[in-house]
């Protein structure tokens, strides 16, 4: 901040002026009161020697933005500041003293002329006052300004952790499903070289959706055209021993959700659901609005004891805390088991 914040918006610049009106107010009653000075008289000194300390006290803030007491330099910021009001409160009292005694003298006013003189300790204590005044406000303003930008800082810093977090987070990308469909795919050349190109194609483009740039929100209709094609594969895998039911309820496609959040789902409901059978399994998924939220259920057929040996899969953990960092909520993902059926419930927020 290199600019005056007095100087720096309209408002300020209202509020200072009117600070150094009241002051003179002060004054003229003071002087009145107590020294039994004119009203005039007094209006005018008052009003002289407060707007010039008012106009002079502008200069004092580049010598507090450069002095700051935050510095190591502590004598330095002292002397600085005792040379700069000698300075101010010299020039100060030697204008505002000059054009008083021109109107005193023009008045042929000579006691007040006079009245003057005997009271230069007062003045200059007057501008010793006004000067730390200043410089105190000044220091404030410094204070306040470096709070805020500190603050924005912190937000800053945390919001790119956040992201790199959430980026962490969205690549851990099952290695052994790629493995897996690798594997299929290399089998598949030799017996199924149409399915083969079909599976690089549907995975190529799983891949690719899987790493779009940041953690951007997309529609319903692409997480859920993404997560077809990882089924495509998924089904070429297993065959007849994967059966998938869909109930997508109308009106969601534009639902905005985060990227890449279905996959460990269904992934988790497939691991959990077949790898451990050799009967064939049913994950039924079922997407459809719930007030102002996305519900999301997804459910598998499970084997109560092997599933408790494994214990949550690192894909339900991941979009548990993906979620949390996204909506800065800690309930969005509910598992239960029922029976020996494994529901995955997930609600995503309108964002």
């Amino acid at each position: 901040m290199t600019y005056s914040p007095i100087f720096g918006n309209r408002k300020n610049t209202i509020i200072y002026s009117a600070v150094w009106l009241g002051f003179a107010v002060i004054q003229a009653n003071f002087l009145i009161w107590v020294f039994d000075i004119p009203v005039f008289v007094a209006a005018t000194e008052a009003f002289i020697f407060n707007s010039f300390f008012g106009i002079i006290g502008r200069s004092i803030w580049p010598v507090t933005k450069f002095s700051r007491i935050d510095k190591v330099y502590y004598f330095n910021s002292i002397i600085t500041h005792l040379v700069t009001a000698l300075l101010i409160i010299s020039i100060w009292y030697f204008l505002s003293s000059v054009l008083v005694k021109i109107i005193y003298n023009v008045s042929d006013n000579y006691v007040h002329y006079q009245f003057l003189n005997e009271t230069k300790t007062f003045r200059i204590l007057q501008g010793s006052f006004y000067y730390l005044l200043l410089i105190m406000n000044y220091y404030l303003f410094i204070l306040a300004e470096d709070r805020k930008e500190n603050e924005l800082r912190e937000v800053n810093l945390l919001s790119n952790l956040k992201q790199a977090e959430l980026e962490m987070l969205k690549s851990q990308l099952n290695p052994h499903f790629i493995f897996n469909s690798l594997n299929s795919i290399s089998s598949l050349t030799i017996v199924e070289p149409k399915s083969a190109q079909k599976m690089v194609i549907l995975l190529s483009d799983f891949l690719r959706y899987s790493l779009r740039s940041s953690n951007e929100l997309v529609t319903f209709k692409e997480e859920l055209a993404a997560t077809e094609k990882y089924l495509a594969i998924e089904k070429v895998r297993f065959d007849d021993k994967l059966l998938i039911n869909k109930k997508i309820a109308p009106g969601l496609e534009e639902f905005k959700l985060p990227s890449l959040i279905l996959q460990p789902l269904v992934e988790n409901a497939i691991k959990y659901g077949l790898h451990d059978s050799l009967d064939a399994s049913t994950v039924d998924i079922n997407c459809e609005k719930e007030n102002e939220l996305l519900k999301i259920t997804i459910s598998n057929e499970f084997d109560p004891k092997s599933t408790m040996k494994k214990g949550e899969g690192v894909g339900l953990r991941n979009v548990k805390d993906r979620l949390s960092l996204i909506y800065d909520l800690d309930d969005l993902l509910l598992t239960e088991k029922k029976e020996q059926q494994f529901i995955v419930t997930l609600r995503i927020p309108r964002k």
